[in-house]
């Protein structure tokens, strides 16, 4: 599985170390028989070299081993020669040269070969962290082939831009999870806003215009009956209007008595009588008015 940890040590050779050893030193593998030989120049150079080209992903450097040519074919090979100031020396050694690369230390990943025999070794395997990498004094170098060269200006800008383009990239990255994240967190409270805003304000609104609604209904209703009671008092208003004017003219045909004769006066005080009758009726039967009692009653006596 591509997950699982890698192992870091192996009482024999592992496959890996043994393909290595067969393929002989190139500018993907480094031998080296003694451990005091490894620089920090060195793991800067090979950093570099993994960071020149994208389809690098790693560069071998295998301390212990001693290179060996064929007597027949001609060929170098890789041969375990052992460590002799011990294993675990040689792995802190290691460790503190790769911490002193510069702008920032390597990725030095140690796997210790062959440590139940009498030629342990150690592979270890070196990327770059933050090319163009240098050491104390500067040097930024490359391999080439199985010697070592300065890197051009053309190389390095090149390294810059990567550098700086996958620096982006993870950043884009990482702002991108946080943003999906801030999203998720802000849809829940917007969720949650949304809930709070239909029980507390949407559904009084609509109970509140239910009412509204009805209290509508109830206005135009009062409105009408209030039309029907207007309409009714102005016929009243009317009526008694009619009554008061008859009252009237009964009250200047008795002030008007002694001035007449009394055939006259009977003639008048009968036709008067005839009108206020009339008149009575009918706002009797329209509208029964309170001036209707005192017509009656101005009329009798």
């Amino acid at each position: 599985m591509e997950n699982e940890p890698k192992p870091t040590r192996y009482q024999g050779t592992s496959a890996e170390a043994r393909l290595m050893l067969s393929l002989g030193e190139s500018g993907r593998f480094e031998f080296k028989r003694e451990p005091d030989v490894v620089s920090v120049k060195l793991l800067a150079t090979l950093a570099n070299w993994v960071a020149l080209d994208p389809d690098r992903e790693v560069a071998h450097l295998l301390v212990g081993v001693d290179e060996v040519e064929d007597e027949v074919t001609g060929l170098a090979y890789g041969v375990p020669y052992g460590l002799p100031k011990g294993l675990d020396r040689t792995v802190a050694r290691i460790q503190d040269l790769a911490s002193k690369t510069r702008p920032v230390p390597i990725d030095a990943f140690i796997v210790e070969e062959n440590v139940a025999t009498d030629t342990p070794f150690v592979r270890v395997e070196i990327r770059p962290t933050m090319p163009p990498h240098f050491d104390d004094e500067g040097r930024r170098q490359t391999r080439q082939g199985r010697s070592t060269r300065a890197l051009t200006d053309d190389e390095l800008l090149r390294i810059y831009l990567d550098r700086e383009a996958g620096s982006f990239a993870a950043r884009f990255r990482q702002t991108g999870e946080e943003l999906r994240f801030a999203a998720g967190a802000i849809g829940g409270q917007v969720d949650d806003i949304a809930l709070a805003i239909e029980n507390s304000i949407a559904e009084p609104i609509r109970s509140l215009a239910s009412t509204a609604q009805a209290a509508a209904d109830a206005a135009a209703s009062a409105a009408s009956s209030a039309d029907s009671a207007e309409a009714s008092a102005m016929n009243a208003e009317y009526e008694t209007d009619n009554v008061r004017r008859l009252v009237e003219d009964l009250r200047e045909v008795v002030e008007d008595i002694r001035d007449d004769t009394p055939e006259s006066l009977a003639f008048r005080l009968l036709k008067m009588r005839q009108r206020a009758w009339w008149g009575f009726a009918v706002d009797t039967f329209g509208h029964t008015s309170p001036l209707s009692g005192l017509l009656h009653g101005s009329v009798t006596g």
